[in-house]
């Protein structure tokens, strides 16, 4: 269930209350009249946040935090991003002494955290489904590396033979973006409008890759794979690795 930033208008002597309650009490500098609050969930992430308000004021802090002696005037809050989960927008409210303001942050996993293999394909299987380019990036490794096949190096010289990190995430990223993309004799195509996973069957138990293998000493299995590309307008491309024993 997602989570959005939301105001809650309280009264001086409930807000009282629910200040008690918070992590980090940060006391603004000067005289002021009114109280903030940084409300984050989960309450573990310890997100950073970022918040500005009249005559130039800018505080900054992690997680739930409390500041207090603030002027009269409108605040603005905005978080910081985080690999694997959505950040709320930031926010703007009014503070005066008859309305505190509660920034509640509820920030969502952008895709269930990928501890076994099982659950790393899955996450494979629904990003590219999503056509999700951010969520995708934040499943790769630093050291990723892709092996391309023989007729995609013919096709395509100018990638070379394997691609790592950056060249494979901006080819997601053109990929997943709706926009045209070109054939191997350098002519448009058709953007993509949506991507499907005709299967996804796993062959073999996972292992270790041998040492002597392209990508050693790493977790791998073999898989059927067949993804269906579907074109605005045009007809659907079928990428496939079927692989036997």
């Amino acid at each position: 269930m997602h989570k959005f930033p939301l105001r809650r208008v309280v009264l001086l002597l409930s807000a009282a209350v629910l200040l008690s309650g918070c992590n980090n009490d940060i006391e603004a500098p000067g005289p002021g009249i009114g109280t903030i609050v940084m409300d984050c969930s989960p309450d573990d992430l310890e997100i950073g946040w970022q918040l500005s308000g009249p005559d130039g004021f800018l505080a900054e802090g992690h997680g739930d935090s409390t500041l207090t002696q603030l002027e009269e005037g409108d605040y603005t809050i905005s978080w910081e991003p985080r690999a694997g989960w959505i950040s709320p927008p930031a926010a703007t409210e009014f503070l005066s002494v008859q309305h505190p303001v509660i920034f509640v942050a509820g920030f969502v996993a952008r895709w269930p955290f990928p501890d076994t293999p099982e659950q790393l394909m899955a996450n494979f299987k629904a990003v590219y489904e999503a056509m999700d380019s951010t969520g995708y990036t934040e499943m790769l490794a630093p050291d990723y590396r892709m092996i391309l096949k023989g007729s995609t190096t013919l096709d395509f010289p100018e990638l070379g033979e394997t691609l790592d990190y950056d060249e494979e995430a901006r080819i997601a990223g053109h990929m997943f973006s709706g926009v045209p993309g070109h054939d191997p004799y350098g002519f448009l195509t058709s953007p993509i409008s949506s991507i499907l996973f005709q299967a996804l069957e796993q062959l073999t138990a996972w292992d270790t890759s041998l040492p002597t293998d392209p990508i050693p000493d790493t977790p791998s299995a073999l898989f059927d794979v067949l993804i269906e590309f579907n074109r605005i307008g045009d007809k659907s491309l079928r990428v496939f690795h079927r692989a036997r024993n």
